[in-house]
């Protein structure tokens, strides 16, 4: 029976070596890797599922890594990146990570020693250096959304600009006590939707009102339903509030119903990551919305340009949209 060790000895390395090559652990020299490609195939070790894991793009499977499909962008973006990977002959794994870094860390781990040809991600930024490991053993990463590790390529919308939209509509159609609920600033998407609605309130001379999420963990819902209160308290004269996502909006409408406050006659609500939920609740959700399948058919083209052999480490930013409906 042919052992790692009859494989290393053809190919002129030690076991170890061909052990990170079969795994994709670390890196390994292309020439390197052709030799044991080579010696397998002559040796027939295993060749029905190694000889493919040497060969790059052959098992047609790319790993799909969010933080949650429950209620979030998410939920509407997965379809569409499996679809457009089944239109380009692969398949897809997909990995909830809840926001955890540690699940995140995991995933990532199984997934690179799994069968797949590249990964996509919304990350946490809590693993880039395993990131950087991951493409430095061959296998491409692509962020979704979130640009979390700058040396990576990635898909994702003009955040600050999107912010920057929502409070000029608000000031301009009369609002003056503009709030903020935002997500976590340690997420790239949030960290830039603050510094878009700080970079506009400042621009039009109205005073700041904001809360951030403190753990990227928490439920969105719980947040925008708790601190809703804090957030007018902070200023009575708040006349709008803008929302990190729709989750947080679903949340404040919930409070503000309790509350016996009228949107949009007391408050008027916007929601800075709009998905198809927001036009589905009671009072229809006003939103910044991102042209979801312009991001998943990219993030999927690429991926597998990047397992073909296009390594692009560019990040594509698509504009948002802002959709009135009845919050404003």
């Amino acid at each position: 029976m042919t052992t790692l060790k009859d494989v290393a000895q053809l190919a002129h390395v030690s076991a170890s070596t061909v052990s990170r090559a079969i795994n994709n652990t670390s890196y390994v020299h292309p020439e390197t890797k052709e030799r044991i490609l080579k010696a397998i195939t002559e040796l027939s070790y295993h060749p029905n599922l190694i000889v493919k894991g040497l060969q790059k793009g052959k098992y047609k499977i790319i790993g799909l890594i969010v933080p949650s499909t429950d209620l979030t962008i998410y939920s509407d973006l997965i379809p569409i990146i499996q679809k457009c990977a089944v239109e380009h002959g692969y398949q897809t794994i997909i990995s909830v990570t809840n926001d955890n870094p540690e699940t995140e860390k995991s995933a990532l781990n199984h997934l690179r020693h799994s069968f797949v040809d590249g990964l996509i991600i919304a990350g946490t930024g809590g693993n880039n250096h395993l990131l950087r490991d991951i493409v430095a053993s061959g296998i491409p990463v692509v962020q979704l959304l979130r640009y979390q590790e700058e040396t990576l390529g990635g898909v994702g919308a003009d955040y600050i600009h999107a912010a920057m939209k929502a409070v000029e509509f608000l000031y301009q159609t009369g609002s003056r006590g503009i709030g903020l609920l935002n997500g976590s600033k340690l997420l790239a998407p949030f960290a830039k939707r603050y510094f878009g609605y700080h970079n506009m309130i400042k621009k039009v001379g109205l005073q700041e009102n904001f809360i951030c999420l403190s753990d990227i963990n928490s439920s969105y819902f719980d947040f925008g339903y708790q601190k809703v209160i804090q957030l007018i308290h902070q200023s009575p004269e708040t006349d709008a509030i803008l929302v990190g996502n729709d989750c947080i909006g679903l949340g404040v409408l919930k409070r503000l119903k309790e509350m016996h406050k009228k949107v949009p006659k007391d408050y008027r609500l916007i929601s800075l990551a709009g998905y198809k939920l927001g036009k589905y609740l009671e009072t229809p959700l006003s939103s910044v919305e991102l042209p979801l399948n312009k991001i998943g058919k990219n993030a999927v083209e690429a991926v597998i340009g990047n397992i073909e052999g296009n390594f692009d480490v560019m990040y594509r930013v698509y504009a948002m949209n802002l959709v009135l409906r009845a919050s404003c």
